[in-house]
């Protein structure tokens, strides 16, 4: 996986590009789980631009930087160039290869960073959420709320899997029942489309908190106190029903056989939670596909770093598609 021509370790500058935050590593690759070192996140806030971000990173690597380079970001990536959905930055591969005078620049959206590591999480990189009956040749699926809400496809996993960045989060929001109609009505009238990323996203269970009759904007203090207020319990629970309905339906349409995987900034802060939550319900009911769903392995990402060691491995299959040593 991560071996160049010469049987040398492969080393390899990693960023994971967010709305909210930059966070970047060295990443040391073998054929094992890639060793992340000089971890640092930087607040985008304030910030120029990626450039500004990479070269106070660099300044602070205590080792030269390494000749290739990979940014997962939070957008849609085309001919090497990105520009953040949540942020206005813009991105370009060849334009930051001049100016740190990377060899290599790898340059793909933050879920298919995930979408790549999947395969090769470590033991314990991922917690067990519906065990499922996994397909080992079926598509794997990633998704999760963050700043926004990201999607990607893993097609044929393993060594000579093919990933499939999507915009799924952008999808129309499809309402349930009454409360759910409301929803869509009141957020229709500040601005359409209402997406699922608009309802799914990093301040959903905020929203939904407010959207009961709560003042609390922010999520972690909602969270913080689901034991004792009932408001916050029920926005938990609806959020996750919604998540999981919206899972659900993307692991219909992509076919996502070989499991799903959950990731994101949100839901680690209440991996607790999760386990035979209204999100397992929401996920499987499908009608006369329950059966179909409930084979669906779950998993929730646990490893911190999943999107940056992902991104070292597509850096890797960079590295041997340039060089000619797949």
């Amino acid at each position: 996986m991560g071996d160049n021509a010469a049987g040398e370790a492969l080393t390899v500058l990693v960023a994971d590009i967010g709305g909210s935050n930059s966070r970047f590593a060295v990443a040391t690759l073998t054929r094992s789980w890639p060793k992340l070192t000089d971890l640092v996140s930087f607040p985008n806030a304030g910030a120029a631009g990626l450039e500004a971000q990479v070269e106070r990173y660099l300044a602070g690597l205590p080792t030269g930087a390494p000749a290739r380079a990979c940014f997962a970001v939070a957008g849609p990536v085309a001919a090497g160039r990105a520009r953040l959905t949540n942020r206005p930055w813009s991105i370009d591969a060849a334009s930051l290869a001049t100016t740190f005078a990377f060899r290599q620049v790898t340059l793909l959206n933050d879920f298919a960073a995930l979408a790549h590591g999947l395969a090769f999480l470590p033991a314990g990189g991922s917690m067990v959420l519906q065990a499922g009956s996994r397909d080992a040749r079926g598509p794997l699926a990633v998704l999760g709320p963050g700043t926004g809400l990201g999607a990607a496809l893993v097609v044929s996993p393993g060594r000579q899997q093919r990933v499939v960045p999507t915009e799924a989060g952008h999808a129309d929001f499809a309402p349930v029942g009454a409360r759910d109609w409301a929803l869509r009505e009141a957020l229709a009238a500040a601005e359409t489309p209402v997406t699922a990323e608009r309802v799914l996203r990093g301040d959903g269970i905020a929203q939904l908190y407010r959207a009961l009759g709560g003042d609390e904007r922010d999520t972690a203090a909602i969270c913080a106190r689901c034991g004792d207020d009932s408001r916050a319990a029920e926005a938990i629970a609806w959020y996750l029903e919604l998540l999981g309905r919206y899972a659900g339906s993307f692991a219909l349409t992509v076919g996502a056989t070989g499991g799903v995987y959950l990731a994101g900034g949100v839901l680690p802060r209440i991996a607790g939670l999760l386990p035979g939550s209204a999100f397992i319900a929401g996920f499987n009911d499908r009608g006369p596909l329950a059966a179909y769903a409930r084979a669906v392995p779950l998993r929730l990402v646990t490893d911190p770093g999943g999107a940056l060691g992902g991104a070292a491995i597509a850096a890797a299959h960079d590295a041997s598609d340039r060089d000619g040593t797949a």
